[in-house]
């Protein structure tokens, strides 16, 4: 380690400048913390442009309200007061700020120059739900065109204009968007302004058409032969210019396969892709605060920033990502939260990550304008947030610089290399209430030992499991499923595994006999049988991919009622498999959805009616959403026992960056996002039902051979084991017991790959009581901890994401009310948790220490405390035997190891 000492004045004054954190006098009651902010120096991991903050002015007339508040006021493109001074000063104080033109009006918008002539009418408001975003169609005059011009010029404003996409277009009744853009009229203004030797930054085409749209859509294929048609425009009207202006599209909300799509299919095109950010939610939501000052929400944008950026170095293109346009909570934001202090937190994050993950520009929405302008929409006097984006702007140079705290994760942390100064500008976020950090830096340099400690509350439990948490899938797929060319299922189907398995020759697959067969087989095995019934049957597949009218249910009612008869045991039936929102393949409304899950619930009552216990009712099996979630819950109060949601976070299974994302602790805590939302929405619901992931293979289209079914899973899968008992999931289903890439056993010998030991593990020691579990320390380092499993004490999961450095993990443990803690030391503490010294047993703990053989990530040969973990030539499991070592002792994780330990000493109030 090497101390940062030549430049740390200006990381010091920054940080007491915005947050007032260092060395400054306790608040009463306050504590402080210590933590160290680890910067690796050797190499840049991303840049941004020299003009990185930008803002937005949208078309939002006055009449634009949202829940009953009308926030927009005159900050529309067509009524801002341009001779306002403050905003003139505020917008020359960047020299220069980057404006980007646009919103969700613009594709309403048509340019007043001669093309079509028509009226030049201005938006007025339509809440029919014919009138798409509830406006009627707009216009700019070109008087208004030059006035704001002429401002740009005057304040120095670099400007970004959105064209209108939706132009020309028909909209289908399915809200889709068909026909090629008319740009005839886009041209015109274009060649207008080159006339008037008007400076564009940028033209970027489009607002929020991508994936599935916000209000309409248009698919990828004609989105990317539009921007070629405005590439090819572009350069034809500067011709003559030496510097032309960038083509940027889509300006909409992140779908991976549709931007997958548009970039590849212009690679030489496009010079920059934009997305949009609203992850906090709607602006009525009363929980904004909360999900601001939650560390593991505000991780979850970096899926997002992640997987583009993969996208883009895994094309042709030459493409850069910016964010087009954030305003955090959609529908104008929050009045005194958007607008306030606070936002400040979630604003500066946002700036740090999306530069750490190599964005180049970030649009605010909005500089004025709604609950979420910079300035005040009335007055014009600055927002707290456009003092923190001067500052960043003014501090943070272009060189984005590695940064981790090892310290609570209350705070964030980045750096990059200074502006127009020497040395480093670091930028610390506290979003502790109660806590002062104080903070050294240090250099990393790799290869060393890092400490830290797990602060563990054990005063009440934060969540609970189900007793058998571990689940695993057993699919459909025959051997001709193949993906990307390698065909990964063989004889692992539920029709021909059990055939395989037990070597038996089937001739007759009447429905009787396969399905004695393969009860006969799950008894054999003891398992606890989910089944996903045909929630399809009797609908129609309409040609927009939807699927109409109400389950027929007849077929799945008959299936029931055999099994009933036969008296097997079926511990939950699940109704359908990835329909839910815009689904994968076809969708069902979830209204539609509710009244078949209110069906299937009243037959299994009605055919269990003789039984004591009665199966559970399992939906949807999709992929979250939450608004269609939130109607399927809200609709089925009393007849669904458990919700179900499936995990693909890292992408499709190709993608060559997937170790890059297992290995990402940002990456990692995406999903809490899910796990959050869905815990909200069930809480505040009339139901009972409890969540489960019912299907997560991590990687779709069956996983990635020697990623998925390799060492390195491990460190996704018992993380996401660990997240989804935090949220209180009650059972989480590894897709798959057996096929794909992905599947616990290998497809073709049944050999336990490296993920069924870690599985095995958890399922012995990790009981069904959730502790709050903090690491303060670098955030490579994750840990979860639940009480033991039949057995005193707590039981830790630790996992190392870093391949240089082993960390030397200490336990705090807290019992009381108080701020009062206890250390294991090997020396007695104050009162706390009850831990014991008397004898020499009670001071040991027991350590599995998980890692790969030779060190190879990619490898299929486990370690358990150096020994090879591999059946015997009877096919039986190894002992998962632990080492023991003294509790007084810090437990030291290897780089890239996973350590369970089991610390029978600990006697904590939730355990008892």
């Amino acid at each position: 380690m090497g101390s940062l000492n030549g430049f740390l004045w200006l990381c010091f004054w920054v940080y007491f400048f915005i947050y007032r954190a260092i060395d400054v006098e306790n608040v009463e009651g306050a504590g402080n913390v210590e933590g160290t902010v680890f910067i690796d120096g050797r190499v840049a991991i991303g840049s941004t442009d020299e003009d990185f903050i930008c803002a937005t002015l949208d078309w939002w007339p006055p009449e634009k309200c949202d829940y009953g508040t009308c926030s927009w006021g005159l900050a529309s493109l067509l009524n801002l007061d341009l001779n306002n001074t403050i905003l003139l000063n505020a917008i020359k104080a960047f020299s220069p700020l980057k404006l980007r033109l646009g919103g969700t009006l613009q594709d309403k918008v048509i340019y007043d120059i001669g093309y079509p002539r028509q009226p030049c009418k201005q938006f007025v408001k339509n809440s029919s739900d014919s009138e798409l975003f509830g406006f009627t169609q707009g216009c700019l005059p070109m008087y208004r065109w030059d006035e704001l011009n002429n401002f740009f010029k005057k304040s120095g404003a670099v400007i970004i204009f959105g064209l209108n996409a939706l132009n020309g277009r028909t909209i289908k009744p399915d809200n889709s968007a068909v026909g090629p853009w008319d740009f005839k009229n886009a041209a015109s203004l274009i060649r207008y302004t080159v006339n008037k030797n008007y400076t564009i930054h940028g033209w970027e085409l489009g607002n929020e058409l991508s994936g599935s749209g916000v209000g309409t859509r248009v698919t990828a294929a004609q989105y990317a032969s539009d921007v070629i048609a405005l590439y090819s425009i572009v350069h034809d009207i500067y011709k003559d210019s030496k510097v032309k202006p960038l083509v940027i599209a889509p300006g909409g909300f992140f779908d991976a396969n549709w931007y997958k799509e548009l970039i590849d299919k212009t690679p030489n095109s496009m010079n920059a892709v934009t997305h949009h950010i609203y992850n906090l939610g709607p602006g009525v939501d009363q929980h904004l605060v909360e999900k601001i000052l939650d560390p593991h929400y505000l991780d979850g944008e970096a899926n997002t920033f992640s997987s583009l950026k993969s996208i883009l170095k895994s094309s042709a293109t030459s493409a850069t990502a910016w964010v087009g346009e954030a305003g955090g909570a959609y529908n104008s934001g929050h009045n005194l939260v958007t607008n306030a202090f606070v936002f400040s937190f979630w604003y500066l994050d946002q700036l740090g990550m999306a530069a750490s993950y190599d964005t180049k520009t970030y649009c605010r929405q909005t500089l004025i304008g709604g609950n979420y302008g910079l300035l005040n929409t009335t007055t014009f006097l600055p927002n707290p947030d456009y003092y923190s984006a001067l500052l960043w702007h003014r501090l943070m140079g272009r060189t984005v610089l590695q940064t981790n705290f090892s310290g609570t994760n209350k705070i964030r942390a980045y750096s990059h290399c200074s502006k127009q100064s020497q040395g480093i500008t670091l930028l610390l976020i506290n979003l502790d209430g109660n806590t002062t950090a104080e903070v050294p830096v240090e250099n990393v340099e790799g290869g060393e030992n890092v400490e830290g400690t797990v602060y563990i509350d054990g005063r009440v439990a934060i969540g609970s499991t189900d007793e058998d948490f571990i689940c695993a899938t057993l699919d459909w797929w025959p051997p001709e499923k193949c993906d990307y060319g390698t065909c990964s299922w063989g004889l692992a189907s539920l029709l021909n595994l059990v055939s395989f398995f037990l070597c038996t020759f089937v001739i007759d697959f009447s429905f009787g006999f396969w399905y004695k067969m393969l009860f006969g087989l799950l008894s054999l095995f003891r398992a606890v049988i989910i089944f996903g019934l045909n929630a399809l049957n009797g609908r129609t597949i309409m040609p927009d991919h939807s699927a109409v009218g109400p389950w027929d249910f007849k077929n799945a009612a008959s299936l029931i009622r055999y099994t009933v008869n036969k008296n097997y045991t079926i511990h939950g039936w699940e109704l359908g498999n990835e329909l839910s929102g815009s689904g994968v393949g076809t969708r069902i409304t979830a209204a539609q959805y509710a009244s078949d899950v209110i069906a299937l619930n009243y037959i299994v009552q009605d055919i269990y009616k003789d039984s004591k216990v009665k199966p559970l009712v399992i939906a949807p099996g999709g992929f979250f959403d939450a608004n269609w979630y939130k109607e399927l819950i809200d609709k089925t109060p009393n007849s669904m026992n458990v919700v179900t949601h499936h995990i693909y976070n890292l992408g499709p299974g190709v993608d060559q960056h997937l170790v890059e994302k297992i290995l990402d602790p940002h990456y990692l805590d995406g999903e809490a996002n899910t796990f959050s939302s869905l815990k909200s929405i069930l809480n505040s619901s009339a139901t009972s039902a409890t969540a489960w992931v019912g299907e997560a293979g991590g990687a779709y289209n069956s996983g990635h051979n020697l990623v998925t079914n390799a060492f390195v899973f491990s460190f996704w899968y018992l993380d996401q084991l660990g997240m989804a008992a935090s949220y209180d999931a009650k059972t989480y289903c590894r897709q798959t017991l057996i096929g794909g890439n992905y599947g616990l056993l290998n497809t073709t010998t049944f050999i336990p790959n490296p993920d069924y030991y870690s599985a095995l593990l958890w399922h012995r020691l990790m009981g069904t009581t959730v502790l709050r579990t903090n690491f303060s320390g670098t955030k490579k380092v994750r840990a979860y901890s639940h009480c033991s499993k039949q057995s005193q004490g707590i039981t830790l999961l630790l996992i190392n994401l870093d391949g240089n450095t082993t960390a030397e993990v200490r336990i705090t443990t807290k019992t009381t009310a108080s701020k009062r803690t206890q250390t294991l030391k090997s020396q007695h503490g104050s009162s706390g948790s009850r831990i014991q010294y008397s004898k020499t047993a009670e001071i040991i703990r027991e350590e599995y220490h998980l890692t790969a053989k030779d060190g190879d990530l990619h490898g299929q040969t486990m370690l358990l405390n150096g020994k090879i973990l591999a059946v015997n030539s009877s096919g039986e499991i190894p002992p998962l035997e632990p080492i023991f070592v003294n509790s007084t002792e810090p437990i030291n994780v290897a780089p890239y190891s996973i350590v369970f330990a089991h610390i029978p000493m600990i006697d904590l109030p939730a355990c008892r």
